[in-house]
């Protein structure tokens, strides 16, 4: 597992439950801000977690979707609460697809992507 975390205290906290959880050698934490360092991982990704600033998700989609291949799922968090209504409409409008809303907590988005854009 691979996190990004831009903030030092979350950051921290991190470090510290993935300890208290017997994970430290099974996950990874890079620190530093996720539109820089995602263009530098040479890796794919089965899973992505978009939990951000809502003016950037759209920003985030794009440079997970060029780390997923068919299958991945890409999760956003916070749909409903912070009103994300375009980027929920351009995943829903999507052919490369499969998204929808599931109303729980705050809301998130499950896209699955079918195929390659």
């Amino acid at each position: 597992m691979l996190s990004l975390e831009r903030d030092p205290r979350k950051a921290e906290a991190w470090r510290a439950n993935v300890e208290e959880a017997g994970l430290a050698d099974w996950a990874e934490l890079l620190e530093g801000d996720a539109k820089e360092l995602l263009p530098e991982i040479d890796d794919v990704f089965d899973v992505v977690f978009v939990d951000a600033e809502k003016d950037d998700y759209e920003t985030y989609f794009g440079l997970a979707r060029a780390k997923v291949e068919p299958g991945a799922l890409i999760v956003a968090d916070n749909v409903i609460s912070h009103d994300l209504a375009d980027y929920v409409r351009a995943r829903q409008g999507d052919p490369t697809l499969e998204s929808v809303t599931v109303p729980l907590d705050s809301g998130l988005e499950l896209s699955v992507v079918l195929r390659e854009r």
